[in-house]
């Protein structure tokens, strides 16, 4: 259960106005969502006119939060556990690609529109997922942030010992690299599946494979089959080269 959060505000010059607009949007954003989702701030730090020859860094806001688990039994991490489970995605994906993992790397910007947040719809989720970990349905569970469900699968098979066969629509780019808002990669066991979709609002994917390759079909097309070993070590040069 989360309690409170300290906050971290790193931005270039205030005394540039659109490096104003951006801490003052962020604050307001931080506000609200603590407000919404009632964690309180109990603490924070600013660090300020972070520029190179003039260029300010990107505005980063970062958040550290607290909380209380009631058990151990509950805890449940995002690596894929079992061959043959059901792998469900919570929430809609939007074509949202503005500051995105993916425009950064076709484009070498960052600009646009980011992702809107629907903070009732946040708070909704939340509470379904937490219901469902309560109720001992999840095999596993994360959050789809940078680099949208490519990322968060990667993530999830990044011990090697499992895979994924998943059927998707026909806009993959937007279904693979969207970084829509408020959405979940969890894992059900098969016979658990009832009683997880009676919890949550989710959409199936596919399934957990005991081999370690992602296949992914587009309308029951072929459309990609990788090893997971080859996605993992491309995310971690990603990291090792910024």
């Amino acid at each position: 259960k989360p309690l409170a959060i300290t906050d971290g505000l790193n931005f270039g010059s205030p005394y540039k106005p659109e490096i104003f607009w951006q801490i003052e949007r962020s604050v307001e954003g931080i506000k609200d969502a603590c407000n919404a989702l009632d964690t309180p701030v109990i603490g924070g730090n600013v660090s300020l006119s972070n520029e190179t020859d003039g260029e300010a860094i990107y505005p980063t806001p970062i958040i550290g939060m607290a909380g209380v688990l009631e058990s151990t039994s509950l805890i449940t991490t995002k690596h894929f556990k079992e061959a043959g489970d059901l792998i469900y995605l919570i929430g809609s994906t939007e074509p949202e690609f503005g500051g995105s993992e993916l425009q950064k790397m076709l484009t070498g910007d960052i600009s646009g529109r980011p992702p809107q947040l629907d903070l009732e719809l946040e708070q909704k989720l939340q509470r379904q997922v937490s219901q469902a970990i309560r109720s001992g349905v999840l095999q596993s569970a994360t959050d789809l942030a940078d680099g949208g469900l490519a990322v968060a699968l990667t993530e999830c098979m990044a011990e090697g010992s499992f895979g994924a066969s998943l059927e998707l629509g026909s806009d993959l780019a937007s279904e693979l690299f969207s970084e829509s808002q408020s959405r979940f990669l969890v894992t059900v066991a098969p016979e658990h599946q009832g009683t997880f979709e009676d919890l949550v609002e989710a959409t199936l994917l596919g399934r957990t494979t005991s081999e370690p390759v992602l296949t992914i079909s587009s309308q029951g097309t072929p459309a990609l089959e990788i090893d997971v070993e080859q996605l993992v070590q491309a995310m971690d040069a990603h990291f090792s080269t910024g």
